[in-house]
């Protein structure tokens, strides 16, 4: 995995590392062309969380770090890149408030495959 950070925008902006006034920074790490991981810390309820560059098709996933549990952040279904080759994350389920992780897998053409 490629740490890549410089995909990511928070409330507009690009991230910098965390600092002493922000530790709740995003963090995310790629395998280019197949998988994207976003790890969104707690303070991030209320934050636009966008990934910007993405090409091609991607099933997209919550991972709960709490119960280790998967599950569909669309129903299983590809995300809206569209023409932009960015995607924003949706809001945190509950408790939106605790840590989270999105999990995007590119989509290999098999209807419900993401692992």
């Amino acid at each position: 995995m490629t740490p890549s950070r410089h995909l990511l925008q928070v409330d507009g902006g690009s991230r910098v590392p965390t600092t002493q006034a922000d530790l709740s920074s995003p963090y995310m790490a790629t395998v280019p062309g197949k998988c994207h991981i976003l790890y969104i810390p707690a303070g991030n309820r209320d934050r636009e969380i966008r990934i910007r560059e993405l090409d091609g098709a991607y099933r997209a996933h919550w991972f709960d770090p709490r119960t280790g549990e998967f599950s569909a952040i669309m129903d299983g279904d590809l995300i809206p890149v569209g023409g932009s080759g960015s995607w924003t994350v949706p809001p945190l389920p509950d408790p939106a408030d605790d840590d989270w992780v999105v999990y995007l897998v590119a989509d290999d053409g098999r209807a419900g495959a993401w692992v």
